[in-house]
C-alpha cells in the first residue's frame, strides 16, 4: 500500500480518507488549470463533507445532479459562475433556484430546455445555460443523454428568436476515459455546433469538456468488459491539450472541466478483515462489493495484506460475506494468500465507493481520517 506502513486498529470495515492525498490531487489539477479552464468539482463523485470542505476552500466549483445537493454548494459559498447544475430531470424549483443564484444550467433535451427557459420567462430573471451534445465518443452510458447536432441547431435557434441563446456546449463522455481520443474528437464534431451557432449571432462563450478523468490509482473496463490502461492522467498535459484544442475547435470559448475521479479517488481505501480462506485460494472479507464497494469490480484497484506474509503466491479471488456471484469485489488477485484475521486494503476506491455504499451487509463503514491520533496495526 504506496505510502502507508499501518492502517488504524479500528472495527473493520472501514474507509481510510487521507487528507493529503486529496489536497495533492486537487492542487496539481487547480495550478494546471490557472489561466487555463474553470473547474468544477461533481457532487456524485464523492460527498464526503470533508471533500466538499476542501475543495471549496481552494475554489472548485460544484457540478450538481441533484436538488439535495444545492443547499450543499449554497452553504459553502459556491453560486454564481461556480455552480453548474446537470441533468435530464431537473424540478422547477431546481431551476428556480439555479437561475435565482446565476448559475449555469445544462440542458440535456428538448424538454428540459423547454423549463428552462419557461422558468426564465416566470421569474423575469435570464438564464445562464448550456446545450449538452450527444456526442458518437461517449461511453454506452452516456450515449442516450445529450442532444443530437441537428436537433441542438433548431433549439438554439428558437432560443435566439425569443431572445435566449445558449451560453455555450457541454458534452460528457463517461468515466475513466484513459486517452485524449475521445475528447478531441468529441471537441471536433462540437466545433460544426459552434460554427452552426456563431452564424445565428449565438456564438458559444463557454465549452464544458466534461470530467471522466482517469485516475493513476486504478484503471476501468471498457464497454466490452476488457482492462483500460489509463495512459492520460497528468493534469497538467490534460488541461494543456484539452484547452488547446478547445480554442482550435470553439474558438475562444472558456473551456470548462470537471475532474471528480481524478482529484478523489486515491484519497480514500476500503479496509475489510479476512473472515474465511478456502481451499487456499478463495478469501472472504467483511467488506462486501454490493454495499460497501461496488465499482471496485468494475475496474483494477491495488490491494494489500496486512501483515504482509510470505510464501508462494497464487491466484486469489477476494469475495464478500453475502454468499453471491454479485459480491466477488476481485476474480484475480496474485498474491500469498492471507489468513483470517488479517487485513485487506483496497487503494483507490474514493470515486463513487463511499458515495453508492448502503447497508444491505451491514451498517455503512464509518470514514476514519488519515493520519490520525488513534492506535494503529502494523
Amino acid at each position: 500500500m504506496t505510502g502507508v506502513t499501518a492502517i488504524p486498529a479500528a472495527p473493520t470495515p472501514f474507509y481510510l480518507y487521507e487528507p493529503e492525498r486529496l489536497a495533492h490531487a486537487a492542487r496539481r489539477w487547480k495550478e494546471a488549470a490557472a489561466g487555463r479552464a474553470r473547474l468544477f468539482y461533481p457532487y456524485k463523485t464523492n460527498r464526503h463533507p470533508a471533500v466538499l470542505d476542501f475543495l471549496a476552500r481552494e475554489g472548485f466549483g460544484a457540478e450538481i445532479n441533484i436538488e439535495a445537493d444545492l443547499p450543499e454548494a449554497l452553504a459553502r459559498g459556491i453560486s454564481g459562475d461556480r455552480l453548474l447544475v446537470q441533468g435530464p430531470a431537473k424540478t422547477e424549483e431546481l431551476v428556480d433556484r439555479v437561475i435565482a443564484e446565476e448559475g449555469t444550467l445544462v440542458a440535456d433535451g428538448a424538454e428540459d430546455l423547454a423549463l428552462i427557459l419557461a422558468r426564465a420567462r416566470a421569474t423575469g430573471r435570464p438564464a445562464r445555460y448550456l446545450l449538452r451534445l450527444r456526442t458518437p465518443q461517449a461511453r454506452v452510458g452516456q450515449r442516450a443523454f445529450g442532444i443530437g447536432p441537428a436537433d441542438a441547431l433548431v433549439l438554439a435557434r428558437r432560443a435566439v428568436r425569443r431572445g435566449a441563446p445558449p451560453l455555450g456546449i457541454a458534452f460528457h463522455l463517461g468515466t475513466g476515459i484513459p486517452s485524449s481520443a475521445p475528447y478531441r474528437a468529441s471537441l471536433r464534431s462540437a466545433s460544426r455546433t459552434a460554427r452552426a451557432l456563431r452564424g445565428l449571432g449565438a456564438p458559444p462563450a463557454v465549452v464544458d469538456v466534461g470530467g471522466g478523468f482517469s485516475s493513476p490509482a486504478e484503471s476501468r473496463f471498457d464497454d466490452r468488459g476488457r482492462p483500460l490502461r489509463a495512459a492520460w492522467t497528468d493534469p497538467e498535459t490534460i488541461v494543456r491539450d484539452l484547452s488547446a484544442d478547445a480554442r482550435r475547435s470553439i474558438g475562444g470559448a472558456d473551456v470548462w472541466m470537471e475532474p471528480g475521479r481524478a482529484i478523489v479517488a486515491e484519497a480514500f481505501r476500503l479496509v475489510c478483515r479476512v473472515l474465511r480462506v478456502r481451499g487456499g485460494r478463495e478469501v472472504f472479507v467483511d467488506a462486501s462489493r454490493m454495499a460497501h464497494g461496488f465499482f471496485i469490480a468494475r475496474g483494477r484497484h491495488p490491494v494489500s495484506f496486512f501483515p504482509r506474509r510470505r510464501g508462494r503466491a497464487v491466484d486469489l479471488v477476494i469475495a464478500g460475506p453475502l454468499g453471491t456471484d454479485l459480491d466477488v469485489l476481485v476474480r484475480r488477485q496474485h498474491a500469498v494468500a492471507p489468513k483470517e484475521g488479517d487485513r485487506v486494503v483496497f487503494a483507490g476506491v474514493g470515486a463513487y465507493n463511499l458515495i453508492a455504499a448502503n447497508e444491505w451487509a451491514g451498517p455503512i463503514p464509518p470514514v476514519i481520517e488519515w493520519p490520525a491520533r488513534c492506535p494503529v496495526a502494523p
